[in-house]
């Protein structure tokens, strides 16, 4: 606002319209955030893109300001990728098409069952079916892990992702077992 000689009570405004308003207050540094002007150098319009899909826009109506969050559809997909152990995890991963979130999340799924820095060998393999997030045809992010199996030294470890009626998610054998383990 101050390289651009805008009114710091205007931004005020912004920020307190409403509750949607005070996400303007958590612009990062290094974000952009688009002012537009009207000819005598006031602010009219103030955009800013938080994501692929929801944008915050602040608009001038009368002495203030009208904040809004537009939301576009996020459609989601159904992806897999199946690897077998060569090397490691993380490289045999990336080769088979698959995200690093989602080798990340993979792992630890599976942290309290296997140690991925000591007990992987060659030829273990894993299969895994996760969630692939598109805005208007263009995919933009991973979503969640659905399930996996991951064969290790011989013995199948297998998971099922589930939300209950609260909410709550987590990841489960196919016999309703927690993967995670208490100490």
């Amino acid at each position: 606002f101050s390289d651009l000689n805008l009114s710091r009570e205007d931004l005020h405004k912004i920020v307190h319209a409403n509750a949607t308003g005070k996400q303007f207050a958590a612009v990062e540094p290094g974000q952009d955030v688009v002012a537009t002007l009207n000819s005598s150098g006031e602010l009219e319009r103030l955009t800013y893109a938080k994501n692929p899909f929801e944008t915050l826009i602040a608009t001038r109506h009368d002495d203030g300001f009208d904040v809004e969050l537009l939301s576009k559809k996020v459609d989601y997909q159904v992806a897999s990728a199946k690897a077998t152990i060569h090397s490691s995890l993380f490289e045999d991963g990336t080769q088979a098409g698959l995200p690093e979130k989602i080798i990340l999340k993979l792992a630890d799924i599976f942290a309290w069952d296997i140690d991925f820095a000591l007990n992987l060998r060659d030829g273990d393999e894993f299969t895994v079916v996760y969630e692939k997030l598109f805005v208007e045809g263009r995919e933009f992010d991973t979503g969640d892990i659905l399930s996996v199996e991951f064969v290790n030294q011989g013995k199948t470890y297998t998971a099922v992702r589930f939300e209950d009626n609260q909410g709550n998610t987590g990841y489960y054998t196919p016999d309703g077992n927690g993967l995670r383990k208490a100490f």
